[in-house]
C-alpha cells in the first residue's frame, strides 16, 4: 500500500478501495499519536480540476486537494496513559510553486466543519495595507460534494479579536468573524471562529517566521448558537511572507 514518511510522521493508505488510511507520529518524548482515517466524502479538486490560483502571475498557483470529512478513531498516548479518540478530520495537500503574487505578505485561511453537513473553506490573501485581493476565495462543499467558490466580493473577513504572544510579541486576529450568504437559502449568515485557546502560536516553522494556526468553536454570531468546528491559520503577522513566496 502507498505511505509517505515526514522525519517520525507516517502516512499509509491500508484500503485502497476505501482510501482508509492511518496516520502515526509523535510530539516530543512523551505523546504518541495513532489514527484510522476514512474518508466520508470523496477528494475534492479545488479550482481548475485541482490547480488553485493564488495571483496574476501564473506561477502563482498550487495544486490543492482536500478530503474534508474523515472519521476518525485510534489512540493519544501521553505520559504512557493511552486514550481512545474519536471524531472527525480534514486533511488538506496542497503543492506549490510561488504561493503570493507581488504586493500581498500573508492570509488569513479556514477550514470550516459545519453540523449540518456541509464544510466552508475561506482566506483572504492579505495585501501590504492589511485589505483582500481579488484572488482571495469562499467555498462552499455541500453534502454531496458539490462545489461553489466565490471570490472576495462575496464575504466579509472582519478581524475582531486581537491577542499579542507573550513569547514573540507578534498580534494575531485570533478570532474572525466571517460575513456572507448561504447559497443553498441564499440568506445572510454571519459566523464567528472562538479558538479554543488563544495561545496556538507556532515557532518559526515557515522559514523561521513565526504564525498562528489552532482549533476553533464556529458561532452563529447572531443566535449563540455553536454551528461547527474550524482551524485556522494566520501566516504572515510576525514578518512579511511576501520575499520568501513569491
Amino acid at each position: 500500500m502507498m505511505g509517505v514518511r515526514n522525519g517520525n510522521w507516517r502516512l499509509r493508505m491500508i484500503n485502497s478501495d476505501t482510501e482508509a488510511m492511518e496516520l502515526s507520529f509523535s510530539l516530543q518524548d512523551n505523546a504518541r499519536v495513532r489514527l484510522n482515517l476514512q474518508p466520508t466524502k470523496p477528494l475534492i479538486r479545488f479550482g481548475e480540476d485541482g490547480v488553485s490560483r493564488k495571483g496574476e502571475h501564473p506561477a502563482a498557483t498550487s495544486y490543492y486537494l482536500s478530503f474534508t470529512q474523515l472519521a476518525t478513531s485510534g489512540t493519544v498516548t501521553l505520559d504512557g496513559t493511552e486514550h481512545a479518540v474519536t471524531g472527525s478530520s480534514w486533511m488538506d495537500h496542497e503543492i506549490a510553486s510561488r504561493q503570493l503574487s507581488s504586493g500581498l505578505e500573508g492570509w488569513d485561511w479556514t477550514a470550516i466543519q459545519l453540523e449540518d453537513g456541509r464544510e466552508i473553506k475561506a482566506y483572504i490573501l492579505r495585501r501590504e495595507d492589511g485589505s483582500a485581493d481579488t484572488y482571495s476565495r469562499i467555498i462552499w462543499i455541500d453534502r454531496d460534494a458539490g462545489v461553489q467558490s466565490f471570490g472576495p466580493e462575496a464575504f466579509e473577513w472582519e478581524r475582531a479579536r486581537w491577542w499579542h504572544s507573550p513569547r514573540t510579541g507578534t498580534r494575531y486576529p485570533i478570532e474572525p468573524v466571517i460575513r456572507t450568504h448561504d447559497p443553498d437559502t441564499d440568506e445572510p449568515i454571519v459566523l464567528r471562529l472562538r479558538p479554543t485557546m488563544d495561545a496556538q502560536e507556532i515557532l518559526g516553522d515557515v522559514g523561521g517566521i513565526p504564525y498562528w494556526e489552532g482549533a476553533c468553536v464556529v458561532i452563529d454570531e447572531k443566535t449563540g448558537t455553536i454551528l461547527g468546528r474550524a482551524y485556522l491559520e494566520l501566516a504572515g503577522y510576525a514578518e512579511s511572507l511576501g520575499d520568501q513566496l513569491r
